[in-house]
C-alpha cells in the first residue's frame, strides 16, 4: 500500500516557507494553513529542505512575522470571498435577466418555469413589429387545401401575424 495523495497548494506552501524561514513554530504555522497538522508540516518543510529554524527566534522577529503570515493569509481570504461575492452577484444577475423579457424587442416565448415559480423567457430579438421571433411566431391557420387564411377581427378581414 502507498501513502495517502496529500497535496499541498502554492498558497500554503508559500505560508509554510514564510513561517519557517523566520522561525515560527509548526504550530503556529499548521494553524495558518488550516488543514495541516503539526507533523505534516514538519514533514512538508524536510522534504522542501527548508533550512534548520533559528533556534529561540528573537520574540520581535517572531511576533513581526507571525503578524505578516496573519496579515498575508487574510489578504488571500479576503480575495477568495471578494470573488465568491463576485461569482453569486453575477449568476443572480443571470437568473434575474432570464426570468423577464427586457424592452420591447424581446421575444415573449415562455420556455419554462423554474423552480421558483418564475418563467424564463427565450430572450431572442423579436421581430419587427411583433412579439416573438422567427423561431416563436405563432404559424398562421391554414385552410383545407393548403392556404393560409385570414383572420376575422371585429368583421374587418385582415393578415395580422
Amino acid at each position: 500500500m502507498g501513502k495517502p495523495e496529500s497535496n499541498w497548494d502554492a498558497r500554503e506552501i508559500m505560508l509554510l516557507r514564510m513561517g519557517w524561514h523566520v522561525g515560527l513554530s509548526a504550530n503556529f504555522i499548521s494553524d495558518v494553513v488550516g488543514s495541516r497538522s503539526r507533523n505534516a508540516v514538519i514533514g512538508k518543510a524536510h522534504r522542501l529542505h527548508l533550512a534548520e529554524r533559528v533556534a529561540g527566534a528573537h520574540n520581535s522577529i517572531r511576533r513581526a512575522a507571525e503578524e505578516e503570515v496573519i496579515r498575508v493569509h487574510n489578504v488571500e481570504l479576503a480575495r477568495k470571498r471578494e470573488e465568491r461575492e463576485r461569482r453569486e452577484k453575477q449568476a443572480r444577475l443571470q437568473a434575474a435577466m432570464n426570468h423577464r423579457p427586457r424592452g420591447s424587442n424581446m421575444c415573449r416565448e415562455v420556455l419554462t418555469v423554474d423552480a421558483g415559480g418564475h418563467r424564463v423567457y427565450c430572450r431572442s430579438t423579436a421581430q419587427p413589429g411583433r412579439r416573438f421571433c422567427a423561431e416563436h411566431l405563432p404559424k398562421p391557420p391554414r385552410t383545407r387545401n393548403g392556404q393560409i387564411g385570414k383572420l376575422s377581427v371585429g368583421g374587418a378581414s385582415s393578415m395580422v401575424w
